[in-house]
């Protein structure tokens, strides 16, 4: 059964016209990773579209201030809180003054080697180093909001809330945050501030954004 099946592989692929080896050869690679890329297939199969967040993202470019996200992420039919507005303004939100390409990665506390039921921040953030992941810079989350692929979203299935793995942004109030990376009950995009600080427990199912840093160009002038 094995080699039959082997075979249908194989003749599919010398059938694909010569366009689509590269996607052939991409799949494949996911395929031949761990535990976590194999199941993400299989959740493509099912049509659930676990890649619908971008896995690729260049920041630094072309959204340079705080205004300049408020209006793309408007524009983009995104619902924004005044709480996110606050995060905007403040000092620690910076924006790369040049091009860097970042690998995007989303892990749950548990794909991350926990077998705890609940994890602090500063635990998953740990779990993430060990694995050479990086905290994000701040303009992630919502150059991956603009990015995400809303019509991507299986509707059949729950509404899920990703975090993006960052030194938190105070608020107004002085309260420390995190993007919240979510959608309303109607499945309108929203960027939401969660009020977080280092003691915060989370589900270990809790996914959160984390990246790998691939590569920096500078800005021409």
């Amino acid at each position: 059964m094995s080699k039959d099946v082997l075979g249908a592989a194989v003749q599919k692929l010398v059938e694909l016209p010569p366009e689509r080896w590269s996607i052939a050869h991409d799949f494949l690679t996911k395929l031949g990773g761990g535990e976590t890329e194999v199941e993400e297939c299989k959740r493509y199969l099912r049509k659930e579209y676990p890649w619908a967040f971008p896995t690729a993202l260049m920041i630094g470019t072309p959204l340079r201030t705080a205004d300049d996200f408020l209006v793309a992420l408007i524009a983009a039919g995104c619902k924004v809180s005044d709480n996110i507005r606050e995060m905007f303004r403040q000092p620690e939100f910076v924006v790369a003054d040049q091009k860097i390409e970042l690998e995007l990665v989303v892990r749950s506390a548990k794909e991350l080697g926990s077998a705890r039921c609940v994890n602090w921040l500063t635990d998953v953030y740990q779990l993430a180093r060990e694995q050479g992941l990086e905290l994000c810079p701040p303009e992630v989350g919502p150059r991956v909001r603009l990015a995400y692929d809303q019509s991507m979203v299986n509707k059949n299935k729950p509404r899920e809330m990703i975090l993006v793995g960052m030194e938190p942004i105070n608020n107004s109030s002085g309260e420390p945050c995190i993007w919240d990376i979510t959608m309303d009950m109607d499945y309108t995009p929203c960027l939401y501030g969660l009020h977080i600080d280092t003691e915060h427990p989370f589900s270990s199912d809790q996914r959160f954004i984390f990246c790998r840093r691939k590569s920096a160009k500078r800005r021409g002038r």
